[in-house]
């Protein structure tokens, strides 16, 4: 009962905004695997990790953030790093920034350990956190883009 009332105080501490985000898989059965942090049934996304079956190439993008611009991105997770090429992407008023990383690389590693991702460029940083309850949809797409 105590842990009902916790969970039902922490809901209704959230705006209705933050209340209907949630990472959704999607996988096409041979296409592009998708997992989104999205509203859904909206345009609303905050960040998306794509993959081709098998591939082991990963392409992380955030959306609608400040000071996003093409150019290096440091992608880090834990105590592991690497290096990418973002791309910025326009699309029906919606800013896409997008990065990539193997699946075999340790910062793929320590990001399924720990549930978060960050990218940074300049003085800019954006945190991917994937919730532990969204843990298993994170362990699936991992296992569909493992090369």
């Amino acid at each position: 009962m105590t842990a009902w009332l916790l969970m039902a105080t922490a809901l209704a501490a959230q705006s209705p905004e933050q209340a209907r985000w949630t990472w959704t898989l999607y996988d096409s059965h041979g296409a592009r695997v998708v997992l989104a942090n999205e509203i859904p049934d909206t345009p609303s996304l905050r960040a998306t990790l794509e993959c081709d079956p098998g591939s082991g190439a990963v392409l992380v993008s955030v959306y609608d953030r400040e000071g996003v611009e093409a150019g290096y991105i440091s992608i880090r997770s834990g105590q592991a790093s690497t290096a990418s090429q973002g791309e910025l992407f326009q699309d029906g008023g919606s800013t896409r920034l997008t990065a990539s990383m193997r699946t075999e690389h340790p910062v793929f590693t320590a990001f399924l350990e720990t549930r978060a991702l960050t990218l940074h460029q300049g003085e800019n940083r954006w945190t991917v956190r994937v919730g532990a309850r969204y843990g298993a949809l994170l362990t699936d797409f991992a296992a569909a883009c493992g090369g």
